[in-house]
């Protein structure tokens, strides 16, 4: 069988389709560090080129298999919320398309976000933007997998579609093994170590790009796990990640202080986070412990890293083109296949560092513990700039993401609180809590709160100070808040915010009712804050 590779990457599909016996004749790919990693490891043919200005008569002939992953970015919910330009990405996707149209090739796959699923599914009607390629779509598999289910230590969900043998490749679930993250990476520092993707064995000292960043300092920490674990609109992650399940989608951007970024609890240092190296990614990506990364910067290897597809799992693609049975299928971690790039080594890249010089207008923005009910409902700390001074206040937010509504917090709703007959005797046993929560902000020098956000200065109180206060206290009220109180709390808010919305009857009334205790107590909470923040 003759392959060309489309959108190439640094050899994903490639090696897959090598090790089962399927001939590359050319890939195709545009950015020049991932074209040379795939040239320099495979020896491959790779064409640099912008795909979208190539032309099919231009392609080899006899190909049987058109195989590639044109570029995500577009359609990736990670870019922006999923605010990507459609109509741009859907242009790599003709071009597919155009190809596989012209060359009229035995089997054709392509690999790409979840979402393109739907896309694709739309766009390919005889209407869509895709319609001149309706005629493909006759009989097209289209769908989701977990690549997880196919041996990969890392649950990575991707949209496979194309006209090859697909039951047979979803057969061979059964025959991969499920492998954990600890499973996969523990034991580098080893003297010989064991490649869990494709079994061969190496020495310590073939194995390059493992130097650890360093740990995860306290702010980067507490950054992480408040983004992962009391996100102020997304739901909540593991913090740090388990090493004994397969680790969630390795991304191909991310920081130090990222809600994508993977943070691990070191094995050798107990209680010291820190994110993956290069050669963890590389692993659980599903590449050999032998592949050479030649990107120019340690975030180029992370980037063409979480834009691979495994190859671990096309090689699996690969024999179902073949059509090799169930009982006759050897998974990847079977061959017993050690690579060995070529003469070519990439450059020694240190990890990037975390900057410490933040503008003086750094933002906050945190969900507060106890007062965060998922689907973007919540009250968090933030700050804002006034009339030139940054000044901290308390909000909430309520509602579906297409209708998000702000009751604020602030003295009349303290007022309404307090003259409100209904809330009367059940708010009293809540003074004792109130008061030592005013005591210890009044404590807190809110002015120097941003120093302190900024790194100015190392004696000023750290806002995260301010977000436990909150929480902790948070976390009493509602504790202490008498539960035949429940109906009138959540009488009360849905009040309040009819009251802020007369013309435009909010949405999510339901779930201001089945919060409604811990939502009065937040009002109260924030709307005391707010008053204190104003006269600092």
């Amino acid at each position: 069988m003759r392959a060309i590779d489309l959108y190439s990457g640094i050899g994903g599909w490639a090696l897959g389709l090598k090790l089962a016996g399927i001939e590359v004749v050319e890939s195709f790919e545009w950015w020049k560090p991932a074209a040379e990693t795939e040239l320099f490891n495979l020896g491959c043919k790779v064409n640099q080129i912008d795909i979208r200005s190539l032309n099919p008569q231009m392609l080899p002939p006899n190909i049987d298999v058109v195989v590639g992953s044109p570029p995500c970015t577009q359609f990736s919910y990670s870019n922006r919320g999923g605010a990507g330009d459609i109509a741009d990405g859907l242009k790599d996707i003709a071009k597919f398309l155009e190809i596989v149209a012209a060359l009229k090739p035995k089997y054709w796959v392509m690999e790409n976000v979840p979402r393109v699923a739907g896309i694709l599914k739309e766009e390919l009607t005889e209407f869509g933007q895709l319609s001149e390629y309706h005629h493909l779509s006759e009989g097209l598999f289209i769908d989701v997998l977990d690549l997880s289910n196919f041996g990969l230590p890392q649950r990575r969900k991707r949209c496979i579609a194309g006209h090859f043998p697909s039951k047979l490749l979803k057969l061979y679930e059964a025959k991969c093994s499920t492998k954990s993250l600890g499973e996969a990476v523990n034991g580098l520092e080893n003297r010989t170590i064991e490649d869990v993707n494709f079994g061969g064995v190496y020495s310590a000292s073939e194995v390059t790009d493992h130097l650890k960043e360093p740990y995860l300092d306290f702010e980067e920490t507490r950054i992480n796990c408040e983004s992962k674990t009391h996100h102020p609109v997304y739901n909540g992650m593991a913090f740090p990640d388990p090493w004994n399940k397969p680790v969630r989608t390795v991304t191909a951007t991310c920081t130090r202080v990222s809600r994508e970024s993977v943070v691990v609890e070191d094995v050798g240092s107990p209680g010291e986070l820190r994110r993956l190296t290069v050669r963890e990614r590389g692993i659980i990506q599903g590449f050999p412990l032998g592949y050479q990364f030649f990107g120019n910067s340690y975030s180029q290897k992370l980037k063409m890293i979480g834009n691979a597809i495994p190859p671990s799992f096309t090689f699996l693609i690969a024999q179902s083109l073949k059509g090799t049975p169930v009982n006759r299928l050897k998974t990847s971690d079977q061959l017993g296949y050690k690579h060995t790039g070529g003469a070519d080594t990439p450059l020694y890249t240190l990890p990037d560092n975390e900057g410490r010089t933040y503008p003086q207008d750094r933002r906050f923005w945190f969900a507060i513990r106890n007062l965060h009910f998922k689907s973007g409902m919540r009250f968090d700390l933030s700050n804002y700039l006034d009339d030139g001074a940054i000044k901290w206040q308390v909000r909430f937010y309520f509602g579906p993401s297409k209708d998000i509504r702000e009751i604020p917090l602030d003295k009349a709703l303290l007022n309404l609180i307090d003259n409100s007959n209904c809330l009367a005797e059940y708010v009293i046993p809540l003074k004792g809590h109130l008061e030592k929560f005013i005591k210890a902000t009044e404590a807190i020098e809110i002015r120097d709160v941003q120093r302190a956000w900024t790194d100015k200065s190392a004696n000023a109180p750290h806002p995260f100070k301010i977000l436990d206060l909150l929480g902790d206290t948070a976390e009493k009220m509602i504790s202490g808040f008498p539960k035949e109180g429940t109906a009138a709390a959540s009488s009360f808010v849905q009040e309040v915010a009819m009251t802020a919305y007369p013309h435009h009857p909010p949405v999510g009334l339901k779930k201001l009712e089945k919060f409604g205790l811990p939502v009065t107590c937040g009002f109260i909470l924030g709307s005391t804050f707010n008053a204190i923040s104003e006269q600092a």
